[in-house]
């Protein structure tokens, strides 16, 4: 329940004050040991930063929107788990996923993104959802209060973390980035980018048993070497290296 609380401080912090949400960030240890003195500068801050928004826009017609950020794609969560994942556990996964569509369509900035991601998976937040039946994640963004007859509004921490409404979003184009693992996604294009020589002959060893496991292709190998970060076999001199080692193993096989 402390962290089903917790997440709308970093949501409000999110789309409304940039240093607050640093100060979060900054006192992640402090906050997870439950420090009564930081909490109640974070709590009253929070309400502090509502009010203020609550007191422009009573009857939530503008800016008052904004409170739903992580909300909508967080109907969807509740629904698909029958409810078994908390509220606050899904508007975080919610924040996630609405600030990845808000990257993708240029409404944020890579900063941004990942410093809302870093800071809910440091706090012991879910960072990723597996849906069950996206027809009902569908049905229920879809029926949310925001939805209007060209679809759905949303609200994002938008660049610098001020945060934004965008209108007429079809519920699909959110859902559809549920499935979607940040850390994996990020973990492959690392391994990519530093393009690890594979040195070892432990290392080729395992990628020639898979290889040989089930007839899977280079691609495959070269795919696998990258998700368990062995290295990338990609270049055409590594390829070869490979395909030497593998005729040689099935020569020593046929002399045993």
């Amino acid at each position: 329940e402390y962290l089903n609380g917790l997440v709308e401080s970093i949501k409000i912090a999110a789309i409304r004050d940039k240093e607050f949400f640093e100060y979060i960030n900054a006192n992640k240890s402090s906050i997870l040991k439950r420090s009564k003195a930081i909490m109640e500068y974070i709590i009253a801050e929070s309400c502090r930063l509502k009010a203020e928004i609550v007191e422009q826009d009573e009857k939530e017609a503008g800016i008052r929107k904004l409170l739903n950020f992580g909300h909508t794609a967080a109907h969807g969560i509740e629904s698909d788990s029958n409810y078994k994942i908390h509220h606050g556990f899904a508007v975080a996964l919610g924040m996630i996923y609405e600030s990845k569509y808000a990257l993708q369509n240029g409404y944020t900035d890579k900063e941004t993104y990942e410093a809302v991601y870093g800071l809910l998976k440091s706090l012991k937040y879910p960072t990723h959802y597996e849906p069950k039946d996206i027809d009902k994640m569908l049905e229920a963004v879809s029926k949310d209060k925001k939805a209007g007859k060209n679809g759905i509004s949303v609200a994002f921490s938008g660049k610098n973390m001020q945060g934004i409404i965008i209108n007429d979003i079809k519920p699909k184009e959110l859902i559809d980035l549920l499935p979607e693992d940040y850390e994996k996604e990020c973990y492959e294009k690392k391994a990519i980018r530093r393009k690890r020589i594979i040195k070892t002959p432990l290392d080729l060893i395992v990628l020639l048993l898979y290889h040989l496991y089930d007839n899977h292709s280079l691609a495959d190998v070269s795919q696998f070497a990258i998700l368990k970060n062995i290295g990338n076999i990609s270049d055409t001199a590594l390829i070869k290296k490979f395909i030497q080692c593998k005729d040689w193993i099935l020569w020593l096989i046929s002399k045993m």
